[in-house]
């Protein structure tokens, strides 16, 4: 994966945005942990298709995975983006 964009969760966690490893022209994601000397564990590192994120958040909603104030936090998030966009 060609990292372009790093969101840092914690000192062994974070949320990496950038181009996939199986096509440059498209863009995944990368939830990162790392191992206790600081490497990337790509054992318990996930990459995903940004395409499949939509199938994941779907799917979560539609089988009760996230709670009510879960829900309402996403809901606020996208609901201040889209004004963002509208504007």
């Amino acid at each position: 994966m060609k990292v372009e964009k790093v969101i840092h969760i914690n000192e062994s966690h974070s949320i990496e945005i950038g181009k996939s490893t199986w096509d440059s022209s498209e863009q995944s994601l990368r939830n990162r942990y790392d191992q206790q000397n600081g490497k990337f564990d790509p054992k318990s590192s996930s990459e995903i298709p940004r395409n499949d994120l939509i199938l994941i958040i779907r799917e979560s909603i539609n089988n009760d995975l996230l709670t009510g104030a879960e829900l309402v936090e996403t809901l606020e998030i996208i609901i201040n983006k889209l004004k963002r966009i509208i504007s």
